[in-house]
């Protein structure tokens, strides 16, 4: 368990310095718009990689396997609040309400996981795939 939470650790560091460089536009040559539309896409792009890991691991049988992905998907989730919505702007508010009950689900995915507990996990499956599609459908 050590051995996991370290590499979680490094992999935490390494996205939080990758992201930490996408956030000067100037250095790129855009403007913020631009460059945060950028880091929006590869955010989710990032997170649907991840969570086709989690859920390859689980299927394999593998709950331990799947905790890192969803720690990376959940170190992703903590910039949902300030992505610019593509349509219906004006429904920020229900935008939040729905990525606060996103994370809330990769915590109880993390939780279980961390105690080894597969039902539980395969039960949150189907809720991470009707959160991430169902504000994917609404604001994109």
């Amino acid at each position: 368990m050590h051995t996991i939470k370290l590499v979680v650790l490094a992999v935490v560091v390494l996205l939080g310095a990758r992201h930490g460089a996408a956030d000067m536009p100037s250095a790129a040559g855009m403007d913020e718009h631009t460059a945060s539309m950028l880091r929006q896409h590869h955010s989710m792009l990032t997170t649907q990689a991840e969570w086709d890991k989690a859920k390859k691991a689980v299927k394999a049988g593998s709950t331990a396997d799947a905790i890192s992905p969803v720690m990376k998907m959940d170190f992703l989730a903590k910039d949902l609040d300030r992505f610019m919505l593509h349509k219906h702007p004006e429904k920020r508010p229900d935008f939040l309400k729905k990525a606060a009950a996103y994370k809330k689900l990769l915590n109880e995915f993390k939780r279980d996981g961390e105690i080894g507990d597969a039902i539980a996990i395969k039960k949150l499956i189907p809720g991470i795939d009707k959160a991430c599609k169902g504000c994917h459908d609404a604001f994109r």
